[in-house]
């Protein structure tokens, strides 16, 4: 039963990473995105302030893009939050609490010297993990429809500019 709880731990801790790796990716396109845009402020300036129809645009494509980027800065945000002072798997409380690696080599073998006690702590991390790769991925989900929101509208701004010239 350990083996499997360590590959379950591994896989949640990968959806973790993956998140992450997902968000910093979207912020990279926008990051390429709001580059295009600031090389040609003068000119998008000019446009965006044109009419209503151009304002309001500018408007909601800004405030898309935005919340987009905020939550994926939420998504790659740390989550360094394990309510059990004990775990002797979580990263957090091994540096707090142990001076050297001696140390913490007495505590895991005379904790998981039943192999009960290390299959509760691993259920616990499975646990606290899962609620961590669950909250990302649904900040990333969020962030992904802000984004092609964004897109959206920038199409049709565009659209509109080159229908209107």
């Amino acid at each position: 039963m350990t083996q499997e709880l360590w590959n379950i731990l591994t896989k949640t801790t990968d959806w973790v990473k993956y998140s992450d790796t997902k968000a910093v990716l979207l912020l990279t396109v926008h990051g390429v995105l709001l580059t295009i845009i600031y090389t040609n402020a003068d000119s998008v300036y000019d446009y965006s302030f044109e009419n209503w129809f151009t304002i309001l645009l500018t408007v909601l494509i800004a405030g898309t893009t935005i919340t987009s980027i905020v939550y994926s800065f939420l998504v790659i945000n740390p989550q360094l939050k394990n309510n059990n002072p004990t775990s002797l798997i979580y990263f957090g409380h091994i540096q707090e609490k142990f001076k050297d690696y001696t140390s913490y080599y007495l505590a895991v073998k005379d904790t998981f010297s039943d192999n009960q006690k290390l299959n509760e702590q691993l259920s616990e991390q499975i646990h606290i993990n899962s609620i961590v790769a669950w909250k990302k991925f649904s900040m990333f989900t969020l962030s992904m429809r802000y984004f092609f929101a964004s897109i959206i509208l920038l199409s049709i701004n565009l659209l509109y500019y080159f229908l209107s010239r």
